[in-house]
Order: C-alpha cells, then sequence, then structure tokens
C-alpha cells in the first residue's frame, strides 16, 4: 500500500459562530474542485472482515478494487467489539476465516503434561530474563509470554536435562519466543543418555519460522519424536545468524503411555486482535486491493443518468473523490445507503439490548447486566500461566433515538455498569444488531438460510442500484441478522457479495462526467467555509479534479 503524508484539512470560517442566527440550519460553502484519487470497478466502504472478504473475492473475480477503512485497522467487527471467538459448531471454511481463527503457535502445548525433571546450562542465563534455582522457569509450566515465562542466554547455549530414573519416552518439545535479528532459535540438536556419559543423537530440529516475524505473547515450538528409553536429554540450542540471543519458554519431555488431552478438553482460544489486523491486511495485499486507513465515506457521487458513480471520502488530507460502478457499504450501520434515497425503518425510541465483552480472570457478575462466559474452554492467553476467560455481557439502554450522540451515552453506560476491577482487557465498542434495517429490493422475514442460500435482492435498497449492504442492516429478521453477523458467515456472505458486485461493475460501462450529491437547501448564513483540499497523491499526473 502507498504511504501518503498526513495533512490536517485546514478549515477556514469566515464569520464568528456566536454571529450565526439562530434560524440557521445549514452554513453555504462555495463550489470547489475534489480530487479524484481512485477510479476503480467496485468501493468497499468499511474494513470489517466481511468487506475485507468482498473486497478480495471482487478482485479474484478480475475488478479493480478500492478499500477506505474508517478506523486505523482493519477487522473492526472483531477487534473493537471483541467478538474474537467462535461459538459452537462453527467452523471456519474460506481460507481468509482458517487464517483469522487458526490456533495460534503453541496451542496444542496447553494441557500436556510432561514429566518433571532437573537440568542445568552451560552457560548463566542472562540479562533481565534470568533463570531462578528456587523455580526453575524452563520446567515450571508457564510460558505465556517473553518478558515474564523465558529464560535469556546469549548465544548457544546446551541445556542437560536429568528426569531422575530411566524413562520411555515419545517425545520432546522446545518453546521459544522470537523476534526476528534481535532472539532467535535456528534449531534445537536432541540427544539422549542413559548414564550421562554416553550420548545418543535423537533428532535436530529447524525452525520453520525463523525470520517469519515476532513470537512474543505466542511460542515457536520445536518438536521431535523420542521414542528411546534415557534418564538425559541434552538440548544443544543454536541461535539465528543475525540474533544475538535467544529466549526459551519451556522443554516439555512426555512420557510414553502418557495421555496427551483430547481436542475437545483443549481450550479454544480467541483470535488475537493483531493477528486479525495482520491477516486482513495481507488478504488485501495479495489480493493486489489497494485501501487506506482513516477514511470516511461523507458523500457518493452520482453521474449524468442519477446512478451511483462512487463516493467521496475524508481523512487527514481532506476530501478525494473515489469513482466506482459499484458501492459496498460493509459499515455497520449502514452509513452510505442512508446518504442516498434508500428507506430504513426508524430506530426505536426507548429499551436497546447491547453487548459488552469484558476478559478477566474473576470477573464478577453485575445488577441489571446479563453475564455469559463464552465458554469454559475460550482464552483470551495462550500458555502455562495467568489464562484469562471472555465474558459476554448482555445489557438493556435506553435510547432515544439512533443518533451520534445517543450512541456515545449508552457506551458510557455500558462501560459504567460492566466496569470490574479484575479485568484485563474489554471491547472498544459496543455491539448492537441494528434495530432499524433499511427496505431492501428483497425480504427474508423468516430464520437465517445460510450465506449460501440468502437471496442477495435482502442486501439492495429498494430503488436503489449499484449499491449493496453488507453488514445488520440487510433486509432480513433480526434473529437472521444476529447469525449472519457471526463472523464465519459475515465473511461467507461478503464473498459472495464480492463476487456478484464484481460481476454487475464489469458488464457497466464508466462514465467520465461524476458529480457529489447535492446537499438539501435550507436556511444558510451569509459567510463561507472552506477547507484546504489536497489530493493523496499529489504527484500523480493522471488524477483529474471533479
Amino acid at each position: 500500500m502507498r504511504s501518503f503524508r498526513f495533512k490536517m484539512a485546514v478549515v477556514c470560517v469566515f464569520f464568528c459562530a456566536a454571529c450565526l442566527p439562530a434560524s440557521a440550519i445549514v452554513v453555504n460553502e462555495s463550489a470547489r474542485d475534489i480530487p479524484l484519487t481512485y477510479d476503480v470497478d467496485v468501493v468497499v466502504v468499511g474494513g470489517s472482515s466481511a468487506g475485507v472478504a468482498a473486497a478480495v473475492e471482487a478482485a479474484k473475480s478480475g475488478a479493480k478494487v478500492f478499500l477506505a477503512a474508517p478506523r486505523p485497522y482493519l477487522g473492526e467487527d472483531l477487534c473493537s467489539t471483541y467478538r474474537l471467538w467462535l461459538e459452537e459448531g462453527e467452523e471456519p471454511e474460506s481460507e481468509l476465516a482458517k487464517e483469522l481463527f487458526k490456533a495460534p503457535p503453541g496451542a496444542d502445548m496447553v494441557g500436556l503434561k510432561g514429566v518433571s525433571f532437573i537440568y542445568r546450562a552451560d552457560k548463566p542465563s542472562a540479562g533481565v530474563h534470568k533463570d531462578s534455582a528456587s523455580a526453575p522457569k524452563l520446567s515450571d509450566g508457564r510460558w505465556d509470554n517473553a518478558p515474564r515465562y523465558s529464560v535469556q542466554y546469549d548465544g548457544d547455549v546446551t541445556i542437560e536435562a536429568d528426569l531422575g530414573e530411566l524413562r520411555q519416552l515419545s517425545d520432546v518439545h522446545v518453546l521459544a519466543f522470537q523476534r526476528n535479528d534481535d532472539f532467535e532459535v535456528a534449531d534445537a540438536a536432541i540427544s539422549c543418555s542413559s548414564d550421562g556419559q554416553n550420548w545418543i543423537s535423537v533428532a535436530t530440529v529447524k525452525n520453520e519460522r525463523l525470520g517469519q516475524g515476532s513470537f512474543e505473547e505466542t511460542v515457536i515450538v520445536l518438536s521431535a519424536p523420542a521414542d528411546v528409553r534415557a534418564r538425559y536429554l541434552r538440548f544443544a540450542l543454536h541461535k539465528g545468524a543475525n540474533a544475538s540471543r535467544i529466549l526459551i519458554g519451556e522443554i516439555i519431555i512426555a512420557e510414553a503411555g502418557s495421555s496427551s488431552p483430547d481436542e475437545s478438553d483443549r481450550p479454544r482460544f480467541m483470535a488475537r486482535p493483531m493477528d486479525v489486523k495482520r491477516a486482513l491486511d495481507r488478504a488485501l495485499l495479495d489480493a493486489g486491493v489497494e485501501f487506506l486507513f482513516g477514511c470516511y465515506a461523507t458523500n457518493i457521487l452520482k453521474d449524468a443518468e442519477g446512478n451511483i458513480a462512487g463516493i467521496v471520502m475524508t481523512n487527514r488530507s481532506g476530501r478525494q473523490a473515489v469513482k466506482a460502478k459499484v458501492v459496498i457499504d460493509a459499515t455497520a450501520r449502514g452509513a452510505v445507503a442512508r446518504m442516498t434515497e434508500a428507506a430504513f425503518a426508524v430506530y426505536p425510541k426507548g429499551p436497546q439490548t447491547f453487548w459488552r465483552v469484558v476478559v478477566g480472570d474473576d470477573i464478577q457478575s453485575k445488577p441489571s447486566v446479563e453475564s455469559r462466559k463464552v465458554s469454559a474452554a475460550v482464552q483470551a492467553r495462550v500458555g502455562g500461566g495467568r489464562r484469562f476467560e471472555a465474558v459476554d455481557q448482555k445489557l438493556t439502554i435506553d435510547m432515544a433515538d439512533g443518533s451520534f450522540a445517543s450512541f456515545a451515552r449508552a457506551e458510557q453506560v455500558a462501560r459504567d455498569r460492566t466496569f470490574d476491577l479484575s479485568q484485563a482487557d474489554s471491547s472498544e465498542v459496543l455491539f448492537q444488531t441494528p434495530p432499524d434495517p433499511m427496505i431492501g429490493a428483497k425480504r427474508s422475514t423468516g430464520r437465517w438460510v445460510g450465506a449460501s442460500r440468502i437471496d442477495l435482492g435482502v442486501f439492495h435498497p429498494a430503488g436503489v442500484d449499484r449499491i449493496y449492504v453488507l453488514g445488520g442492516c440487510a433486509d432480513i429478521s433480526r434473529k437472521a441478522a444476529e447469525k449472519m453477523l457471526r463472523p464465519v458467515e459475515f465473511m461467507a456472505v461478503g464473498s459472495r457479495i464480492g463476487k456478484a458486485a464484481a460481476g454487475e461493475a464489469l458488464g457497466l460501462k464508466g462514465t467520465r462526467d461524476v458529480k457529489p450529491l447535492a446537499r438539501k437547501a435550507g436556511a444558510s448564513t451569509g459567510g463561507d467555509v472552506a477547507e484546504v483540499i489536497e489530493d493523496i497523491y499529489p504527484r500523480r499526473k493522471e488524477l483529474r479534479n471533479i
């Protein structure tokens, strides 16, 4: 993705707000050029997981795609709401969903019991990650993260483990942390002995993830089968060529006949926000989709025939136009569709249901809050040390309307009601299935029939062409919307809409003349509001103003 200069939009106000007449509804904004920054087949507005899935599928189908993400990251439907888990029976099917919800490195080690042993190293531990003689860190069953549960060695090291007696073994595991060109384990040469004098090679395990990023809150597992009878094991650990040290979290030595935890007994893990964001970034880059963060759609473009022809977006460089044959509105509340002639139900005044996720190790129940542990097995941290549970909290909050002010007040009410001294983390925003869906070209009032079977007409606003509403405002029952907004189904719907949007766009002719939608007339002041509008890419000669 191209980088761009962050320029603050400069607002020039030629009158004093105090001088505005009480009857003023709007202020005057004189005509000006808006730079055309992108000319694409499909524009996706919103950085949700479904929006990314739609953009990727549209690009795979041959369309030129641009995605405008309002937040400084992708995956806001998962990361900002903390809905980072899969419920029982939900299984990812697409490659993107599998990438988002794959178990983190080391997850299969949780619950695995190794034999007890003592050990010694041929060099002292170092830095702030020193070992403890009274509580050795490499055999304590704790390897949650590098800062707390690792032992540092400055250079190659050989660690010798004494099991106390001869044992028939099955396999061995070295759990290492990694930061590129700082601390890395390149390989582990493992040997065994029955008497501590004569040694037999067991295996040499290479780190297949060497140089592939940071593993500081998860571990890289170097495993080898060890069908041997031995009392002593020796681990010769070699650092990466560009690293200055190694950090080891744990050594696990499994005895033959010991039972590994069943798959059903192993904890299921919440996806990590940074993993989600990285995976979605990578999906767009791999698909050739251009995208920008911090961009809000503030208007739509229309062609000479009155058809939707793109959006106007606002960011720190001012405003820019994005021409597109088809728009996918992947915002949470159909913000782009609401700028068109699309009709929506009125947001109901009164009690509304919201959800907020709080993560901690002993979250207490609260008055007027219905709390549910996501699962007895779901953990928000990987490792043998402290683990946190995710608690999904259901609240009823009085809403005056669907305005920004009402949602801001609801956020504060929810934080006050759900705060817990033991919480380690919590969702950034509330989650709600929108109670005010749009009126669609098709309507589905029954149960959710699945992403592969739902009529895509429910995502088209009635009477408005060339736009899809990819979110909870689709014209389906609210119970069906709850099911659709679960991550696996949501991404599957996004893929279908992306493919359909690409097919539609590739069958349409482009248009040269487009204009922003004119605002409704109203009382105005005699002053003028203006901004210094800059193209994101001022050196791109091929861009023109509209």
